[in-house]
């Protein structure tokens, strides 16, 4: 006989929402064959990003499914990357900015003792701000996606937002 199990369903709220847990993230790395369009010649591309995973609560107990967030490493509050940490409430604050000596803003940077500007390192905040919000919960509206005919699902950034009772 046959052993069959339910497929994975998201459990949503009255308002559409699914129950996300924050179960870290991960860097990965892929290779893609790339051919020149003038000589032809075959090239392998390396490239890596980051997924921002998350654990969807299923309808049918046991069922529960990891839904990532797959982005690159470049952070703009504009990029995915900026859009998804913000919802998260990442937040990098303002309160850094100067103008300089041409009238621009930019980000203030201290001097060490030897006289260089050290300016902070946005790449540790968001590694200790992942690390601080492992186990948190979110809501966030997910869909199937209409670009791949596997049937993953996707996670609309726009709404994601920290679950409050």
């Amino acid at each position: 006989m046959a052993t069959f199990k339910a497929g994975f369903e998201p459990a949503l709220n009255k308002d559409g929402y699914a129950r996300l847990t924050f179960k870290g993230y991960s860097v990965r790395k892929k290779e893609t064959e790339v051919t020149d369009k003038e000589t032809g010649e075959k090239t392998t591309e390396k490239r890596e990003f980051i997924t921002i995973d998350f654990d969807c609560l299923g309808k049918v107990r046991g069922t529960d499914k990891e839904i990532s967030i797959a982005t690159n490493f470049d952070y703009t509050p504009e990029t995915q990357l900026g859009l998804t940490l913000t919802a998260m409430g990442f937040n990098t604050g303002d309160k850094n900015l100067v103008v300089d000596e041409e009238g621009f803003e930019v980000q203030a940077c201290e001097e060490d003792e030897d006289g260089f500007e050290v300016g902070d390192d946005i790449s540790t905040q968001i590694e200790t701000f992942l690390n601080e919000v492992k186990g948190k919960v979110y809501i966030a509206k997910v869909a199937k996606d209409k670009d791949k005919k596997k049937g993953y699902y996707v996670i609309d950034v726009e709404t994601l937002k920290l679950f409050k009772k």
